[in-house]
């Protein structure tokens, strides 16, 4: 793995990432809450419909391999800014950014910070638009009185009962970031991600991908008339990247083409 050093006063500290090579684009993958990139996104990456392109797969700190120092700002925004700098230190011209669940709010805040021309296509995958959180963020927080040094395995369980892959990434976050983020989504951001969104969405091609089995959601319906291009990935739920990572490195790839003809 590859690391980018992170801001603090502290021990050395470093973001983590792989950095699969490709003359296309590169594609910045931005994983969710408890999850991790290196677990989710290299089975992805190296979908033969995405071939050619580079890859690079983050770690975000406090998640997967990466460090978190005390005085790290683990905010949306802070990683967002990360995020940001990582992307000019590798001196990228041009990037497309997948963003899922609360990586998508971390996206659009990147999106934002991104200079004019940089961001080529937004792809993000049920994320976190609105105050409330997803059912993750509110999962974490009723049982936020569990959390420690690690999150006890029947939290694990409760939270992740259905998503045995995020209880495994999750098991080695750093709880004190998993909770914080998790407040965060809930009680949200001004202006709002969905806010944010829909002032990205009048200057860069974006792609909002849903599960088919998640539960109904009148985005689906109402993005399309904020520019915002709705593409439905068949036979999954929130989790889709472990679900059939085939059929999302396929709705990246169709985002990509609608986002760039030439693609």
């Amino acid at each position: 793995m590859h690391e980018f050093p992170l801001p603090t006063a502290g021990p050395r500290a470093a973001m983590r990432y792989l950095d699969l090579p490709g003359d296309d684009l590169p594609i910045l993958f931005v994983h969710g809450l408890g999850c991790s990139g290196s677990a989710d996104y290299p089975e992805i990456a190296t979908n033969p419909a995405l071939r050619g392109h580079r890859a690079l797969i983050i770690d975000r700190p406090g998640f997967g391999y990466s460090d978190c120092p005390d005085d790290y700002d683990c905010s949306v925004r802070g990683q967002a800014q990360t995020l940001a700098d990582f992307i000019a230190a590798l001196g990228l011209e041009r990037v497309a950014v997948y963003g899922h669940s609360a990586g998508g709010a971390v996206a659009i805040e990147l999106g934002r910070m991104l200079p004019p021309g940089v961001l080529a296509a937004l792809i993000i995958c049920e994320p976190n638009l609105d105050a409330g959180g997803g059912a993750t963020s509110r999962a974490l927080m009723a049982v936020a009185q569990d959390l420690g040094p690690t999150l006890p395995p029947a939290t694990l369980q409760a939270v992740a009962e259905d998503a045995p892959g995020w209880a495994a990434t999750t098991r080695i976050a750093d709880t004190g970031v998993l909770f914080q983020e998790a407040s965060e989504l809930v009680a949200g951001t001004y202006p709002s991600w969905r806010e944010q969104l829909y002032a990205l969405a009048a200057r860069v091609p974006t792609t909002c991908l849903f599960g088919g089995l998640s539960p109904a959601d009148p985005d689906i319906a109402h993005l399309p008339r904020q520019r915002i291009r709705v593409d439905i990935v068949p036979g999954v739920g929130h989790f889709m990247a472990w679900q059939d990572p085939d059929a999302v490195a396929e709705a990246i790839a169709r985002a990509l083409r609608a986002a760039l003809p030439s693609f």
